[in-house]
Formats: C-alpha cells, sequence, structure tokens
C-alpha cells in the first residue's frame, strides 16, 4: 500500500463544488439580504430619531442651567523639592456656588487672599500625604501606576486641600458655594 502525499490528502477534503448554477446563489442571497436590510434600517430609525431629539434637548437644557466657570485668579506657584530644584507654574482659581456662578464673597477672598508660600505648602502636603493608589475604585495597586504618576495625583490631592484650608469655612458653607483650580503644574516632587 503506498502513502498518502499531502497533495492527494488535501484534494480528498476539499469541499465539492456547489451544484447550484454561482449566478443564481448570488441573486438569492441578495434578495435575502433585502428583505432583512429594509424593516432593520427602519426599526434603528425608529429607535434613533427620537434618542437623538432627546440628546440634543437634554445638550441644550443643559448648556443653559450650567454656568461656565471662569478664573477669578491666577497664582503664581513656587516651591523648592528635595532635591533642591525650584521650579514654578501657575494655578487659576473659580469661585461659585451651585445656584449662582458668580459668588462675590468668595471671588473676593480668592483675589484678595496672600498666596505668597503656596507652592510650597502644597509640595509638603503632596510629600507628607501620598496619594495610596488602592483608593482608585478598583483598587489599583502601585505596580499599576508609575511613581511619576502617583507624584501628579499626590499633588493634585493636596492643591485642593491647601486650596480648601486657605478658604473660611464660613464662605464655603454658604448656598453650596465651591472653588475649582486649573494648573499647569505637574507635581514634581523629587
Amino acid at each position: 500500500m503506498t502513502q498518502p502525499t499531502i497533495e492527494n490528502l488535501l484534494r480528498a477534503s476539499a469541499p465539492a463544488a456547489p451544484q447550484a448554477n454561482t449566478a443564481q446563489l448570488v441573486a438569492q442571497t441578495r434578495a435575502a439580504v433585502e428583505r432583512e436590510r429594509a424593516p432593520r434600517l427602519k426599526r434603528k430609525l425608529l429607535i434613533f430619531v427620537p434618542l437623538a431629539t432627546a440628546g440634543a434637548l437634554a445638550l441644550t437644557a443643559g448648556a443653559v442651567v450650567v454656568n461656565t466657570i471662569t478664573s477669578d485668579v491666577t497664582v503664581d506657584v513656587s516651591y523648592t523639592t528635595d532635591t533642591g530644584s525650584t521650579l514654578a507654574c501657575t494655578a487659576e482659581f473659580a469661585a461659585g456656588s451651585v445656584f449662582d456662578a458668580d459668588d462675590r464673597a468668595l471671588t473676593s477672598f480668592l483675589r484678595g487672599y496672600n498666596w505668597t508660600g503656596f507652592g510650597q505648602d502644597v509640595y509638603n502636603r503632596a510629600l507628607a500625604e501620598p496619594f495610596d493608589p488602592a483608593t482608585l475604585n478598583g483598587g489599583t495597586s502601585a505596580d499599576e501606576l508609575s511613581q511619576r504618576e502617583i507624584d501628579s495625583m499626590s499633588w493634585n490631592d493636596a492643591m485642593t486641600a491647601e486650596l480648601n484650608a486657605a478658604v473660611p469655612a464660613s464662605l464655603l458653607g454658604q448656598d453650596a458655594a465651591y472653588t475649582s483650580w486649573s494648573s499647569d503644574c505637574e507635581g514634581l516632587l523629587h
């Protein structure tokens, strides 16, 4: 008995040629696809149009209700790291409340506050109270974040804490007042 060759095995395993005419099969497939497509497209439109309309209305209503927060004060932030590097950046602070985006008392405080040493205070707090990755949703481990990411998160947490510590509680307690900030500081700690 002879050993079968690979070519013979492949030829024997090939599917049989279709018995029907190829053109006839293509025409039947196209007709079936067209029958399925028309009702499905109509159903999609019946769902999409009302949802798109509702979404557009919600966005428009949101734009009317939500006030844009604009910066009330820009502060020069500088600090010296434990390695002796002096870094400088800026932070912008804004004040508002749930009921009034222009909280005059809080804005006045932010503009009149002596921000000297604020950057060093933020840096010192970031070192003293480093960010713990386990506090993230899902319990992220320290191995999943770089030290630079942890330092940046520590800086951000410290910036928020120092800003809130600077503002008197009596100003924050009125009409759900809040402060917000943005900054070009990278939060380099070492």
